[in-house]
């Protein structure tokens, strides 16, 4: 309640004195209203030419300028239990003087304030105690697009509020607020902690399946490799078959003299299979012999490994003591010794041909 409310309504009963010294107030803020012997009321801006008998027997000064005035108040939320705090700014005027001289209105607030509250506790149970922010532009939205007709001469001009919750509420929607917040914050790190492994996972087993793909890849060129090496040893294989059974010893001898390291295990492979007999082998190391490949004693030497070797492979199987066994085995090891042998740079050809050949004069 305003202590020091306006006044709205004076009076002042017209004696003749009163009425010789009566002059209209016409500064906009008050309206004059003259009351005759009937009751009619008058409004006049200046002071009217009758006579002394018809005279007013009173005049009115109607306050009728825009008063302003705040209040707090609590209305009710949709939730009952809860109210809102509002706290109310308006501004208001008497539009009919006439009214308010007859309802002979004197303290304005006990006009405007009943029907404003009611206003309010209407649209605030329209909202939930956390929307308070909503509910307060609704209400302000509301008194915005309208002139309220207060009764006794009155009306509302505008009002404005502020809507909050009371302190502990406030303090629990803080508080849910920013819980909420830290749960989105501690959301999104557990997030990016998962894209993260998720990443990682995807970029080892992308690793992993390249490094499968790259061994899977490998051993099939490996297989293609050996498998290559193995058809080009069966056709050199079948060149040095087919050029012996021909008979052609030189060709024979000049195919391995291009592939030295192969001189023992073609031998080795021909006597397994019958292919050839000391006498073949003795004109192939003679033609090895003169393509410079041998010497005379390193040609003797394996001349005589390739006839045990020969013995060996066509010798019938028999039940014999360990002393009988052959000095040369058909073995991958004996071949490659064989391959070595063949393989060793000849340190003194000439002088070793040359005592080869004295002893044989």
């Amino acid at each position: 309640m305003n202590a020091n409310p306006p006044m709205l309504v004076r009076y002042l009963a017209m004696s003749g004195e009163n009425w010789r010294q009566f002059r209209p107030q016409s500064d906009g803020y008050w309206l004059t209203v003259s009351l005759d012997r009937n009751g009619r009321l008058t409004p006049i801006e200046q002071k009217p030419a009758i006579s002394f008998g018809n005279r007013p027997i009173g005049i009115f000064w109607v306050n009728v300028a825009v008063h302003h005035a705040s209040f707090r108040v609590e209305v009710p939320t949709s939730e009952h239990a809860l109210n809102f705090l509002v706290e109310t700014h308006l501004s208001w005027r008497i539009t009919d003087p006439m009214q308010a001289i007859r309802d002979n209105v004197r303290a304005a607030e006990f006009v405007y304030r009943p029907i404003v509250e009611q206003h309010l506790r209407t649209l605030g149970r329209g909202f939930d105690i956390d929307h308070f922010l909503d509910a307060e532009q609704y209400v302000n939205s509301y008194f915005a697009s309208r002139r309220i007709e207060l009764g006794h001469g009155l009306t509302l001009l505008e009002c404005r509020v502020q809507l909050r919750p009371d302190a502990e509420t406030l303090d629990h929607l803080r508080n849910r607020t920013l819980d909420r917040r830290a749960t989105e914050r501690r959301l999104a790190e557990h997030n990016v902690v998962l894209r993260d492994a998720e990443l990682e996972y995807e970029e080892n087993d992308a690793g992993h399946s390249l490094n499968l793909q790259s061994a899977k890849f490998e051993h099939e060129i490996a297989n293609v490799k050996g498998q290559n090496y193995i058809e080009r040893e069966q056709i050199r294989m079948a060149h040095y078959l087919q050029a012996l059974r021909e008979g052609d010893l030189t060709m024979f001898a000049l195919q391995l003299a291009s592939r030295r390291d192969d001189v023992g295990k073609v031998i080795a492979q021909l006597a397994v299979q019958h292919d050839i007999n000391k006498q073949s082998a003795r004109e192939i190391i003679t033609l090895l012999l003169g393509k410079g490949m041998l010497n005379k004693r390193d040609g003797d030497r394996i001349l005589a490994k390739v006839n045990a070797l020969i013995d060996s492979a066509t010798k019938p199987t028999t039940v014999a003591d360990s002393t009988s066994k052959p000095d040369i085995e058909l073995t991958s090891s004996a071949i490659i010794t064989d391959t070595a042998a063949l393989s060793t740079p000849d340190t003194e050809p000439e002088d070793d041909e040359e005592e080869d050949e004295d002893e044989g004069i």
